[in-house]
């Protein structure tokens, strides 16, 4: 798969995500997951393009909600009063630092 981290897709009523087998890092394989199970809650019907290292930094729409969703559900149970950063948390979570901007 390249440089593509993982992508979801829906075939004759399927969901599928697929995520690229050479992820070396169980974070960065949590968080791919996440986002693409984003798309398939928020972007049911659509086909998403694929996720590459760039697009963590995308600005689009649908990207951007993924991105949000991948976030918030992998710091569904952080009470974040309890770090003293922002970073603190997301490294603990092993969430990219650039999805800050979604805390």
């Amino acid at each position: 798969m390249g440089s593509t981290l993982g992508f979801y897709e829906k075939v004759y009523r399927q969901k599928i995500i697929t995520l690229n087998h050479d992820l070396n890092n169980d974070y960065l394989m949590r968080y791919v997951c996440a986002h693409e199970l984003g798309h398939a809650v928020l972007h049911a019907d659509a086909n998403t393009p694929f996720l590459r290292k760039n697009t963590l930094f995308s600005t689009d729409r649908i990207e951007c909600e993924a991105n949000f969703f991948a976030t918030q559900l992998l710091l569904y149970d952080k009470v974040l009063e309890d770090y003293e950063t922002k970073f603190d948390v997301l490294r603990e979570s092993g969430i990219p630092y650039e999805m800050e901007r979604f805390l």
